[in-house]
């Protein structure tokens, strides 16, 4: 045997055991041995040390090891002389990183979240107060660990973290995100975990789908899959929801026979047609996708900033947290979150507050209550996001107070985007949206039976809130009923109608084709500020205005008629800027 101790290829076969069998530490050692017996006997031996030193952060040594292979292999058509290069490349990146090393000091977010098990990928509601995760613990029959979904919420201090009971089962469930209202989850299972017996939810397409559940009443309804257009045979999971509810990005991996998991994975992203329905998966640009892998992805609420970990990009050796924003219609290029938040270890699972400056994260960092635990930090100032605030509203009948069902859109004015959409719970009448700052917005609440609610309100001045809370009372469709149509705009002194007049046009013309029976009466007012005559006239031509709009429309002429009462139907006080304001009006009265 002792003859036998300097068989290089003892070594070599004993590495390749190693690698099989996932054992770093013994395929490391083998090929260091066989290296130090003659290093120049198998020149790839370098390269793969290297690797190895990469992802324990020991970047001079990887230098080292790549230059031996580039020096005992010096032909570029070598299939991993490019690689090597790379290699150098990402070490010097690397050690650059920890040179300029970012403010970091994350929080322990406290025992009412954390636990001796593990706690991973949060997601948050609008307010910042409603917070999802997984927490990975033991499940007592199965002898096994398991995830399951817990949820807190936030008055001065997070509440104790509670399982979601009737969507956790003895399998896994998994990665959620959280609409921002609250009322929807997008989660992962596992074909294991889609089994009738324990779930009574179909079959998945794959190896994991992603499912989804809707809170009524209070409760979560039984999980259903999203179907083919999201799902496939391969490996779906960690999704992320946009503010608005109409994009949703994801991991999808590539299942193998000889692999056991997904490889080559990628973020995809679909998006949710006017009639309910989403389109099918695409991946995202190669600016953003890369031949590694790509995971933990998450859309902050601005609609604009994308953070999301990948081995790829280059990084600190494994699965780094970069940053990219969306200009005009397409991602910058990602941008490392720097030293330490990320390390030579994978960092993923992170999502960012409203605010655009704090982030959770998971982490197994020492002081925790064990396992991964979620903390929150301070964000570099180039890795923050827009901020954002939110619309918290209660709808409700103006005449009986009871609360309403209803469909809330916002909408940006200059643009005509929707930027977020949610449904008022039937039984309190709540909903909760988020918002971008710095942009005017109009709000349209629609439900069956009730003329449209419209307001707006402007964060282009400097002096947003920081969230708004509001009643929006609505009223029924009878005869004499009238609102103010707030979101219908002119140029001072003019007739024509504004561009972004046209999204509250567009819900009146919607009214009208809903209800074909239905005749109003478009009415102008003015303040006191000029001649009587004129104030008059001009009212009468807004009204006119409105009226054709809808003709040319295609709405039934005789079904609208205009009226200008200029400044004689004051609903505030002249003598301010804001009554005067207030009294400039384009109002809808049913009158048949």
């Amino acid at each position: 045997m002792a003859g036998n101790a300097n068989y290089i290829d003892a070594y070599l076969l004993r590495f390749e055991i190693g690698m099989e069998t996932r054992n770093n530490a013994k395929a490391i050692e083998s090929l260091q041995k066989a290296v130090d017996i003659d290093a120049s006997y198998f020149p790839n031996a370098h390269y793969f040390l290297g690797q190895f030193a990469m992802l324990s952060g020991e970047y001079e040594r990887a230098m080292d090891y790549y230059g031996d292979f580039l020096r005992f292999q010096p032909d570029s058509n070598h299939p991993l002389w490019s690689q090597a290069k790379e290699g150098q490349d990402r070490a010097t990146f690397a050690m650059n990183l920890k040179k300029m090393a970012v403010p970091f000091d994350p929080k322990n977010m406290g025992k009412a979240i954390n636990s001796s098990f593990d706690e991973y990928y949060p997601s948050l509601t609008a307010d910042d107060k409603g917070l999802l995760y997984t927490r990975k613990l033991d499940h007592p029959e199965r002898r096994r660990l398991q995830e399951d979904f817990y949820f807190s919420r936030k008055n001065e201090n997070w509440e104790n973290a509670e399982a979601i009971r009737n969507l956790n089962t003895p399998f896994n469930e998994g990665a959620p995100t959280i609409s921002k209202d609250g009322n929807l989850m997008i989660y992962t299972t596992c074909a294991i975990n889609q089994d009738l017996e324990y779930t009574g939810r179909k079959k998945g397409y794959g190896s994991c789908d992603l499912f989804y559940s809707q809170k009524v009443n209070g409760q979560w309804t039984p999980g259903v899959n999203m179907g083919k257009a999201i799902n496939s045979w391969h490996w779906e999971s960690q999704p992320s929801l946009s503010a608005n509810g109409r994009v949703l990005y994801f991991i999808r991996g590539n299942i193998s026979r000889d692999y056991p998991g997904p490889r080559n994975k990628d973020i995809f992203y679909s998006e949710l047609t006017e009639d309910g329905q989403w389109t099918k998966a695409m991946k995202l640009s190669q600016d953003i996708n890369t031949t590694g892998d790509e995971s933990s992805v998450m859309i902050h609420p601005d609609g604009e900033t994308l953070y999301f970990s990948s081995d790829g990009h280059f990084g600190m050796g494994g699965e780094d947290i970069f940053v990219a924003h969306l200009k005009k219609g397409e991602w910058s290029k990602p941008i490392n979150l720097g030293y330490p938040i990320n390390t030579h270890k994978n960092e993923n699972s992170l999502t960012v507050l409203a605010s655009g400056d704090v982030a959770l994260y998971a982490s197994n960092r020492e002081g925790g209550f064990g396992g991964l635990d979620l903390y929150e930090f301070q964000l570099p100032e180039f890795a923050k996001s827009r901020p954002v605030t939110y619309f918290k509203g209660v709808v409700i009948d103006e005449k009986t107070k009871g609360k309403i069902g209803a469909q809330v859109q916002i909408y940006e004015l200059e643009s005509g985007e929707l930027v977020a959409e949610a449904y008022s719970d039937p039984q309190t009448g709540e909903f909760l949206v988020s918002l971008p700052t710095e942009k005017s917005y109009a709000l349209n609440a629609s439900a069956l039976g009730y003329l449209f609610y419209s307001e707006n309100f402007d964060y282009t001045k400097g002096n947003e809130e920081k969230a708004i809370e509001k009643i929006v009372p609505m009223k029924k469709i009878e005869k004499g009923v009238s609102i103010v149509l707030e979101n219908i705009f002119f140029d001072t002194d003019k007739s024509n109608l504004k561009e972004s007049s046209f999204v509250e046009l567009n819900k009146l013309k919607q009214v009208l084709n809903y209800y074909p029976e239905l005749k109003i009466q478009i009415q102008g007012h003015t303040d006191n500020v000029g001649d009587d005559i004129y104030n008059l006239g001009l009212s009468k031509e807004r009204a006119n205005s409105v009226m054709v709009w809808l003709y040319e429309q295609g709405i039934e002429k005789g079904r609208v008629s205009a009226e200008g009462f200029g400044e004689s139907r004051p609903i505030a006080s002249n003598e301010t800027e804001e009554g005067r304001a207030q009294n400039r009006r384009t109002e809808v009265m049913i009158i048949e």
